[in-house]
């Protein structure tokens, strides 16, 4: 990439008519978003995930089947570093259904989905140019028991490498459970831990504090979120708190949506769907214990954020107002600005953004 080049990229879920992925040139002032092309090639690329080389950009297409085969499917770009365009480089089925959450290994040499439709993960080899190799495991998650109507099976939300690449989690939100697995030097997964929390919360997403003591789960169904002591070199959660997200004052049906730890690791942020608003909560640095801050308004349905690297700015998809919002970010109180509508994009489910060279 030029040494002022920073893009951002929206996945979106395409049976509204959208465009699929949306290529953004993003200056370093949060207002400056301009639509360089889209990608229309790929079916409800509803999540996105960058490479740790920054040059290579992965998508999942969300849907049960493609043609007469079972399973949605991974899909490999390159990225232009002028434009930022982006270059389609191969694609593999998934084997497993609806895939709605990838990451790539911080040695970049593993990719994961999260299969949500038939409850599986995952895991494909990547090569030095990018594409997406064989698959090297496969994980099937046991039946439901639950009576919950979004627990009727088992449901991958999110595949996570731990900070130092050794462990992966997996929670599944019809099952109420974390799983914890080692990856071994081929690719496969072996099973180390299961973490079962209360019942119908659904677990959706996972993350780590940037010291890599503490893992935060977002319960998507609760409203709320489990923290967790995390014992890095045994790749175990101790449950140390619980806490509610949710703001007393408004009356709504609400769907948890993503999470995030500041990078200064001081706070971390939530989206409510339904709420329609982001909580801000801090975190005690020694202890890991959470404590809600406030609640700021966004975009109806805030499917997802994310924060750039300096932490100066937060962007939220909001899919149902079909849209982008910045947020400027007071770090030192967690203070946020008033949004400002950065792109207009139908459908958005998930943002990832580049960062320029140094």
């Amino acid at each position: 990439m030029t040494a002022n080049s920073r893009f951002a990229y929206v996945g979106t879920y395409t049976g509204g008519g959208s465009a699929g992925i949306y290529a953004f040139s993003a200056a370093s002032t949060p207002d400056d978003w301009t639509l360089v092309g889209t990608n229309d090639k790929i079916v409800n690329p509803s999540f996105l995930s960058l490479h740790p080389n920054a040059s290579f950009f992965y998508a999942v297409s969300e849907v049960e089947a493609v043609g007469n085969q079972r399973g949605g499917e991974i899909v490999a770009f390159a990225i232009d570093p002028g434009s930022g365009l982006l270059r389609a480089i191969n694609r593999r089925s998934t084997r497993g259904t609806y895939p709605c959450h990838l990451c790539i290994h911080p040695s970049g040499k593993w990719a994961f989905t999260a299969n949500y439709g038939d409850g599986t993960v995952s895991v494909f080899n990547l090569e030095s140019d990018g594409a997406i190799g064989e698959l090297t495991a496969f994980v099937q998650h046991p039946s439901s028991k639950s009576k919950h109507p979004r627990q009727e099976g088992p449901h991958a939300h999110q595949v996570l490498s731990d900070p130092a690449g050794k462990y992966v989690f997996v929670t599944d939100l019809g099952l109420d459970t974390i799983y914890g697995y080692q990856l071994d030097g081929l690719g496969s997964l072996v099973q180390i831990s299961e973490v079962e929390l209360p019942a119908a919360v659904g677990p959706r997403h996972l993350v780590f504090n940037p010291e890599g003591e503490f893992g935060y789960v977002l319960n998507e169904l609760k409203g709320s979120i489990a923290a967790f002591k995390y014992e890095a070199s045994a790749g175990t959660l101790s449950h140390i708190q619980t806490l509610s997200i949710l703001s007393p004052s408004i009356v709504a049906e609400n769907l948890s949506g993503e999470i995030e730890v500041h990078p200064n690791g001081a706070f971390l942020y939530v989206t409510n769907r339904g709420q329609d608003n982001l909580a801000v909560v801090a975190i005690d640095a020694a202890t890991g214990y959470l404590k809600l801050v406030c609640h700021r308004s966004t975009g109806k349905c805030p499917r997802h954020f994310t924060i750039d690297a300096a932490g100066d700015v937060l962007y939220v998809a909001n899919q149902n107002s079909g849209n982008i919002s910045a947020f400027r970010i007071d770090s030192r109180f967690a203070r946020l600005g008033e949004p400002r509508i950065v792109a207009d994009v139908p459908d958005p489910a998930c943002i990832v953004l580049t960062e320029p060279s140094r």
